[in-house]
């Protein structure tokens, strides 16, 4: 006995088509969810740089650098595209307010990260101010040893430099990296002059007249200096 199947229209009412779509608008949901949450992530993330940055560009206008510090040091982390540029904001903000010992740690970071060549000379000059400067603290309290060793890593630092300025160097280089390559140069005799003198005041010598002058001649910054750091701050 054989059976036939009548083929019958399909009734479309009997498909739920609103349970389609809800289910369709669901699976959609899911899947753009994290796309969704990653853009405001970045968005956060991206404002947060720029506000900090430019607070702590503003605090450093007025001076207060240990404010210019703070605002930087809150996103020092986050700007994973230029790491140089945040630990070198960060570090200068903290020479300025004489925090010496983390201005040298930060803007150490900085030149161990990708620093441009013809701005690399730019971080030097700031690394060697804070050493110096921190050697300076370390002679005033009768620890020639500490000083010295100091004095050995600001040379290092100078005699490191490029700055764009070796044949090997596939651009011409600014005339800033000109400009702070001479002031290297410049800095590394009167960073001479002070080590031979904590060494002859560590030998129970006293300086002579040529050092004396240079050991009384702080590292520390002057404003007009800090101002003009500054401003190559801006443009790195």
């Amino acid at each position: 006995m054989s059976s036939s199947v009548t083929n019958r229209p399909f009734d479309l009412a009997l498909l739920d088509t609103e349970g389609i779509r809800k289910r369709k608008r669901k699976r959609l949901l899911l899947w753009s969810l994290p796309l969704c949450v990653a853009v405001a992530v970045a968005m956060l993330w991206i404002g947060a740089v720029l506000i900090s940055s430019a607070l702590g560009s503003d605090a450093y206008t007025r001076k207060d650098y240990t404010m210019s510090a703070q605002y930087y040091g809150q996103v020092r982390w986050l700007n994973v595209f230029e790491r140089y540029r945040m630990e070198y904001n960060y570090g200068t903000a903290q020479l300025g307010a004489g925090k010496f010992e983390d201005a040298h740690t930060a803007l150490n970071n900085a030149l161990g990260l990708d620093v441009p060549k013809d701005q690399e000379c730019q971080v030097r000059v700031n690394l060697v101010l804070a050493i110096a400067a921190e050697a300076d603290t370390k002679v005033a309290a009768e620890k020639y040893d500490d000083a010295i060793l100091l004095y050995d890593q600001a040379k290092a630092v100078i005699d490191g430099r490029d700055c764009g300025l070796t044949s090997s160097s596939t651009s011409s280089p600014s005339d800033q990296a000109k400009q702070a390559d001479k002031q290297l140069q410049d800095m590394r005799e009167k960073v001479s002059d002070k080590q031979n003198s904590a060494k002859q005041q560590r030998n129970g010598d006293k300086p002579s007249n040529a050092d004396k002058g240079t050991a009384k001649d702080s590292s520390t910054p002057s404003e007009a200096q800090l101002s003009d750091l500054h401003k190559k701050q801006e443009s790195t």
